[in-house]
């Protein structure tokens, strides 16, 4: 064996290094043939996942990616717009007051809010190694959002700095003990100037009178804080009467007959001494009246004849008023969808059919002025039924004629009865005169009863549906849209 191994050395070298390398190839085959299995999986992952991208619309790639991002940009400025539709009917009075309003004063400032309300580019100190010149720090003005935070973190702190409790924090007292603190932060007399700007604005946009007494409380209502409210009594009732005087007005102005007494019937009606509002559903009742001056100028501006109520659907309080009744809770007018509060109102009115058409198109294009009303139906009924009145008419003239045979029997009967007796002469021409003018009219009856129809004195004329005089039933959904802190 030995000498058949060394006389065929080179043999078995030669087969050792075949079967070494043939092991070889055999592992890295094994190798390949798993990487491969893990690439194939792979691969197959792959074509499913861009078959799936295939069958969506539109198919993902280069140009229809471009077209997203545009219309990313496109639908982004349009929810902006539409978000801006449901912004304060004030707004226009907001700009005006932010347009006056003066920058912050950096002495009063923290320095985070000098960091937060600094102009771009200003507060740099100066740097020789790099030749950077200082550059003073100025403070921009305040947009609208940046004031609602700064307010609300400026209040918050003056509260707790003096000991407000949760009941005194949306007091009128409590808010005007802050705007003293609140004027030293902008220059000297701008905040009061600005707020001349606003109560100048804000006149024609709503009923509400607004003066120096509520213009805080109506401007901060306007950027989304909560309506604060005359504390006493008296304040109260000098408000609210003189918020029903307002409509009252307008509605005069209009030539709109108002046909119930607005300060009795709508959400409770004004009269504090009723007490049919509790005192802390004061805020949502004036804003119900602010919506109810609106519409009855809408109404007067579409030339309705006449309103004969607004109804507002709301919900009783378990609490009674001094009257003995039901308090009325007016949590519960509104219905939370959302972030919106969906108001609903039945306006009953009477015009024509050309002014309710422009009294819905007056709610419908609303939205310009930042209030949003849904009209959800509109239900019409004639206000004089033309049938009825010419049955009507037509037993008024038997009863009449039947009634003018017994006026000349007791005539006779008088004459009879009475004569030799001395007689009332008033009583008497009286009577012979409407005997004449009975006669005159009958004689005419019977004349046009002889000529032909379209010759007759009554030809032509409209018996049923003369009259375009229609009462409407208005429902309207009021919406507005919650401020999202």
């Amino acid at each position: 064996m030995n000498q058949l191994m060394k006389k065929n050395r080179l043999l078995v070298v030669s087969l050792s290094a075949a079967i070494v390398v043939a092991l070889g190839l055999f592992v890295y085959a094994v190798i390949e043939i798993v990487s491969w299995s893990g690439y194939m999986e792979r691969t197959e992952k792959a074509r499913e996942s861009v078959r799936k991208l295939v069958r969506q619309r539109p198919a993902p790639g280069k140009e229809n990616e471009e077209r997203i991002k545009k219309d990313i940009v496109v639908y982004k400025k349009a929810a902006e717009g539409l978000h801006r539709s449901f912004q304060s009917p004030l707004q226009p009075a907001l700009q005006a007051f932010f347009e006056t309003l003066e920058a912050p004063r950096i002495e009063v400032l923290t320095d985070e809010e000098k960091e937060q309300f600094k102009v771009p580019g200003t507060g740099i100190e100066a740097d020789e190694e790099n030749n950077q010149k200082a550059v003073p720090l100025k403070i921009r003005k305040l947009s609208q959002e940046d004031f609602v935070k700064f307010f609300r973190a400026r209040f918050e702190q003056y509260c707790s700095a003096n000991g407000k409790l949760e009941n005194e924090l949306n007091t009128m007292a409590t808010l005007m003990e802050f705007i003293g603190s609140c004027k030293q932060i902008f220059p000297l007399g701008n905040w009061d100037k600005a707020i001349a700007t606003f109560r100048r604005g804000v006149k024609p946009l709503t009923v509400e009178p607004v003066n120096t007494s509520n213009e805080i409380a109506v401007l901060l209502s306007a950027l989304g804080f909560p309506r604060r409210v005359p504390g006493s009594t008296d304040e109260l009732k000098r408000h609210t009467d003189a918020f029903v005087a307002e409509i009252r007005q307008v509605a005069t102005e209009n030539k709109l007959e108002l046909l119930f007494d607005i300060s009795d019937s709508f959400v409770g009606g004004t009269s504090v001494a009723k007490n049919s509002v509790a005192d802390k559903d004061y805020p949502i009742a004036y804003f119900h009246w602010d919506v109810f001056g609106d519409i009855v100028s809408r109404l007067g501006k579409a030339e309705m004849s006449s309103l004969q109520n607004v109804f507002v659907r709301c919900g009783e309080s378990s609490e009674e008023n001094s009257s003995g009744g039901k308090m009325l809770n007016l949590e519960q007018s509104f219905e939370q969808i959302g972030s919106f509060r969906v108001f609903h109102y039945t306006v009953v009115c009477t015009g024509s059919m050309e002014a309710i058409r422009n009294a819905v198109s007056l709610f419908d294009q609303a939205y310009r002025a930042h209030r949003t009303y849904v009209v959800r139906s509109v239900s019409l009924y004639a206000k004089e039924n033309g049938a009825a009145a010419l049955m009507a008419e037509d037993s008024l003239l038997k009863d009449k004629d039947s009634q003018t045979a017994e006026v000349q029997d007791e005539d006779v009967s008088f004459r009879r009865g009475r004569r030799g007796r001395r007689r009332n002469t008033e009583e008497l021409r009286a009577s012979q005169d409407r005997k004449k003018e009975e006669d005159i009219q009958k004689q005419i009856r019977e004349k046009d009863a002889k000529l032909p129809p379209h010759k007759r004195s009554d030809y032509g004329t409209i018996l049923i549906g003369g009259s375009d005089q229609c009462i409407a039933y208005i429902d309207l959904d009021y919406v507005v849209l919650m401020n999202q802190e």
